[in-house]
């Protein structure tokens, strides 16, 4: 498969695994250096990246997570009919995915479908009833259809303007003289002798009177009130002025580094001690007790790319939070934290558990469903904006 726009991968867009175990692994790999392309907003790479992982599995739940992935990347290319099958796909392999449904209905506001798009968002909210973030995309949604025009039939109007003309002609001997106006100018009076010459003929000539002297008509005399604005505008000599060399400390490069390389620095470990202090101080009060974190495992990676002066942050974590709640304890894991969750958009949630204590429906809804689970999407995402504002 030849992909021009994706060099850099070629090794695996033309990989032909054998079997299933050299699928699986080609699966992850497209997988990792997709979640990378779009970290690093290379959106034609992870498109194609997304679209060899598809070949590598008949996982349904798998595949709807690639075509969610590949919507949000056709979209940011603003291929939205692309983003809009895509999204499609990804809620007919798995109509629970909660993600598959943002995805579809983003992707039917961009091409004018927000009567759809209403009801695709509510379809996901009925899923997931407590998901702020998709309340609020909800309301947006619903806002942007009723105050959407209405078409109207278009008319076109030709109008024709008429210029008339008039045309005298002088005739004097042997020679003729027409002169053509405008019906909307003024006719130009003009005084002639018996022998159809100017009698005063300097200002015809051009000439002018200043200061006593004949000057061409071209001369420009400007007022006092010209000068002032104008000021001084004789020629000035420049100047040499050294130019200081630029940091490469503060273009975040290093001192070798001149062409602007890609370069790369590992930032993981302050990524995991700052991640991990901001879930553990997640708490959500409800009526019947304190939802807290009583310990957060955080693992993976993040650094900080520059390349040709631009910044990337690159970020993949797996997070597994141990909670609890009025006689209960329990687990929730988010196996994907990673660029490609937009802030404010929700995380996927697997392994809820109950370890002590008896699963209830209250205990589903303010620790899975939403309360605890909701305030770790806010420290997820306080987190990205520290790591944006660091770095």
């Amino acid at each position: 498969m030849n992909q021009p726009f994706a060099s850099a991968h070629q090794d695996i867009l033309d990989a032909k695994p054998q079997d299933e175990a050299a699928k699986a692994r080609l699966l992850e790999e497209c997988k990792d250096r997709a979640k990378r392309a779009i970290q690093a907003q290379v959106w034609p790479d992870a498109i194609a990246l997304y679209k060899k992982a598809l070949g590598c599995t008949s996982d349904a739940n798998q595949q709807s997570i690639l075509h969610s992935n590949l919507s949000l990347a056709q979209g940011k290319m603003n291929r939205w009919e692309d983003a809009l099958h895509s999204a499609q796909s990804a809620v007919e392999l798995d109509a629970t995915y909660v993600k598959g449904w943002w995805r579809l209905g983003q992707a039917q506001v961009s091409v004018g479908k927000g009567g759809d798009a209403v009801d695709t968002l509510q379809k996901a909210l009925s899923l997931d009833p407590t998901n702020k973030a998709l309340i609020k995309e909800l309301e947006k949604v619903r806002k942007q259809a009723s105050e959407a025009p209405q078409p109207l039939a278009s008319t076109t109007t030709k109008s024709v303007t008429k210029t008339t003309t008039t045309t005298t002609s002088y005739t004097k001997s042997s020679s003729n003289v027409s002169s053509t106006a405008s019906s909307t100018s003024e006719p130009m009076e003009v005084d002639v002798d018996e022998e159809g010459n100017f009698t005063k003929s300097d200002h015809v000539k051009g000439y002018k009177i200043v200061n006593g002297k004949k000057t061409s008509y071209f001369h420009n005399e400007l007022s006092e009130d010209a000068k002032k604005l104008i000021g001084d505008i004789a020629p000035q000599k420049l100047e040499t002025v050294p130019v200081e060399e630029t940091s490469t400390k503060e273009a975040g490069k290093s001192a070798w580094n001149k062409a602007g390389t890609w370069e790369e620095k590992d930032v993981s470990a302050w990524g995991q001690e700052s991640l991990q202090e901001s879930l553990q101080a997640t708490t959500f009060q409800h009526a019947e007790g304190l939802a807290t974190v009583t310990s957060a495992t955080v693992s993976g990676h993040a650094s900080v790319a520059t390349v040709r002066g631009k910044k990337r942050l690159i970020y993949e974590w797996s997070i597994v939070v141990h909670w609890s709640f009025m006689d209960c304890t329990g687990k929730l894991e988010f196996p994907d934290v990673d660029g490609t969750c937009m802030v404010g958009e929700p995380y996927d949630a697997t392994g809820f558990t109950v370890s002590t204590g008896t699963r209830t429906s209250l205990v589903e809804d303010n620790v899975y469903r939403g309360g605890l689970r909701n305030a770790l999407h806010d420290s997820i995402d306080n987190w990205v904006r520290l790591f944006q504002e660091k770095y």
